[in-house]
């Protein structure tokens, strides 16, 4: 039983088999009927979904990821909830980087405004009502929780 060794590794394609075998074996799930005797909690604090994600998202969480994937090999139930935290400075400052707005809580809520993100750093800083800046933070949390959900799935 051999296996010819490829002339170039694809990295892609092997990562994608793991991640399909990891989704239909099921070894991350977490089975709520098994006895909290069997079940192994793991409490973090969320990560701050406030930017790209880099190697120090990776390495904050390397000591637990270790810890959890031992008490996975011992048979225990694993119980690793995700969570975010998409509240604060670090958001705000994402969505006004990003956008090139500001929020400006005595501006009336305009429902035909969409945020814009082919903005030149020459054009003025756009002022927002409160209601239109938490929309685009929600376009901006929304779509940096998926970036995070995907690496930390393609993690294991």
């Amino acid at each position: 039983m051999s296996k010819d060794i490829p002339q170039k590794y694809d990295h892609t394609s092997v990562e994608d088999s793991l991640i399909e075998q990891w989704e239909s074996s099921g070894i991350f799930k977490w089975d709520p009927s098994r006895g909290r005797d069997q079940t192994f909690v793991v409490d973090t604090p969320p990560p701050t979904v406030s930017g790209s994600l880099h190697v120090g998202h990776v390495f904050s969480y390397t000591q637990t990821d270790i810890i959890t994937r031992y008490q996975r090999m011992l048979g225990k139930n694993i119980f690793y909830p995700m969570g975010w935290d998409d509240n604060g400075l670090p958001t705000e400052r994402r969505v006004q980087n990003v956008f090139g707005i500001q929020c400006n809580p005595k501006l009336p809520y305009d429902s035909n405004w969409k945020p814009r993100r082919d903005k030149k750093d020459s054009e003025p800083v756009e002022e927002v009502s409160r209601r239109n800046f938490i929309e685009a933070c929600q376009i901006v949390t929304h779509e940096d929780e998926q970036a995070f959900e995907s690496l930390w799935r393609r993690l294991g």
